[in-house]
């Protein structure tokens, strides 16, 4: 703080007592978790934004500050199922197929259909 004026310049350490710092640190911690999620692409880039906005008055004398940290993090992958559609008189359609992760389909199999109350066709 300057002693003549009483005033403190202005700097990012100094910006709304420390919280825009604050804020990317928080930033910095959400990329973090997402880079560390196993449900996200592990060399999708991520970002952390900084954004100051800078208002000043009329008189050019004071100047309102905005500090607004956000981030650009990967997207969670697609949850990804299959499912059919047909007219069967006993079973609502559509219908889900259950099926395994990595199971073999055998050819000219029919999927196994199952109703929303889980019996199966």
């Amino acid at each position: 703080m300057n002693e003549a004026t009483g005033y403190e310049k202005l700097t990012l350490e100094t910006l709304g007592d420390g919280h825009a710092i604050a804020k990317v640190n928080d930033e910095l911690a959400r990329v973090a978790a997402n880079i560390l999620d196993v449900n996200t692409e592990a060399t999708t880039k991520r970002e952390v934004i900084l954004k100051i906005v800078i208002i000043p008055d009329e008189n050019r004398c004071a100047f309102d500050i905005k500090a607004q940290a956000t981030s650009k993090l990967a997207p969670d992958h697609a949850c990804v199922d299959r499912a059919v559609v047909g007219d069967d008189k006993r079973f609502h359609v559509p219908a889900q197929i259950k099926m395994f992760q990595d199971q073999p389909v055998i050819e000219g199999s029919q999927p196994r259909l199952v109703s929303p109350e889980g019996k199966t066709k």
